[in-house]
């Protein structure tokens, strides 16, 4: 995930420094290249890691897709755009505030079908349409509509036959129910240069039913990454967050304080620089590193690209991968959505 190094304050503006990715994963899909399976093994297990640290956390990403994957010239990666993130509790509030997530493209099919009780697997759907965009260069399900999205699915996936496996609300559930019924189309007919683990990962992300789905978790341990999976990599948070504090935040000043106190967690040098001149109470904070401080040390490891494990016939793909990112100055402002991916939260069936 992305993360922040420093944040400087003058208790008027906060900025934010954080890593310069020089472009996102939709750059390199836009090439229309196939890449080497290695790189898609080690781009998605990367994504898989972040995910999974993420969904430790109860925090659900709503919005992965390839403009949000960023991506360096080693194949390093990092999530991006929290905005539609949001925290979750399903023990006191299973029910998501609302189903304007994810761009339409991505869309888990519950969402498209106005299910409100929002899991985890939404990312897995989301991930698993990333990874057959890299299994194929191209978009798996580019609906002009949610209508249009959920026809799709069922061609590949078949039109469910056993309603209760399909999630939605009663108008989603009646509008599968009417849709021509369609048979589940073989995963490696689809995608002829994957092989079989990646069509098993593949087909276990791509789920109807979300319940049935693969976790992130899970997924790290798939055989499809058994040559660069690594126990050290399955890092949990220790503890979900604590937003009580928020209770106490009455004034301009208050926020202040709680600003300093939580910079002072990531950054140790900077409460010694403060310390001639912060509050005594500030000072006798207890300090205790939170782990995304740690995981990022596991997030940042770079696949070597040692051109005597590539193929030949996949070398001149590599070159242009790497001259991608030699012509990018910077990864500037947000993407500009393709034609037909908005977050429209239009119902199926209008």
């Amino acid at each position: 995930m992305l993360s922040c190094h420093k944040t400087y304050s003058q208790f008027r503006d906060v900025y934010f420094v954080m890593d310069l990715m020089p472009a996102d994963l939709r750059d390199f899909l836009r090439l229309g290249e196939q890449l080497p399976v290695p790189h898609i093994q080690f781009l998605m297990y990367q994504m898989m890691m972040g995910v999974s640290y993420m969904h430790s956390a109860d925090i659900i990403h709503r919005d992965i897709k390839p403009e949000n994957i960023l991506v360096d010239e080693k194949c390093g990666v990092k999530l991006c755009d929290f905005g539609m993130a949001r925290g979750i509790d399903f023990k006191n509030n299973p029910h998501m505030s609302s189903t304007y997530v994810q761009t339409r493209w991505y869309r888990a099919p519950e969402l498209l079908l106005e299910y409100d009780k929002v899991s985890k697997a939404i990312d897995i759907w989301s991930c698993g349409c990333v990874f057959a965009e890299l299994l194929k260069v191209g978009v798996l399900f580019p609906g002009r509509n949610p209508s249009d999205q959920v026809e799709l699915i069922t061609r590949l996936l078949g039109t469910p036959t056993d309603l209760s496996t399909v999630k939605g609300s009663r108008h989603g559930i009646e509008f599968i129910g009417k849709l021509k019924q369609r048979p589940k189309r073989q995963l490696s007919d689809v995608f002829p240069h994957a092989d079989d683990l990646a069509i098993d990962l593949l087909e276990k992300m791509l789920r109807w039913d979300p319940d049935n789905r693969i976790t992130a978790s899970e997924a790290m341990r798939h055989p499809f990454f058994a040559s660069i999976f690594s126990e050290e990599d399955m890092f949990q948070v220790s503890d979900l967050f604590d937003f009580t504090y928020e209770d106490k935040l009455t004034d301009i000043e208050s926020i202040k304080e709680e600003a300093f106190i939580t910079i002072t967690k990531y950054n140790r040098i900077l409460i010694r620089r403060r310390s001639s001149v912060a509050n005594a109470n500030l000072i006798d904070y207890k300090l205790n590193p939170i782990d995304s401080v740690n995981v990022n040390k596991l997030l940042i490891r770079r696949f070597s690209t040692d051109q005597t494990s590539v193929p030949k016939e996949h070398q001149n793909i590599l070159k242009k991968f790497v001259n991608m990112f030699s012509k990018k100055d910077k990864r500037s402002g947000a993407p500009t959505p393709e034609k037909g991916t908005d977050n429209s939260s239009e119902p199926v069936g209008k």
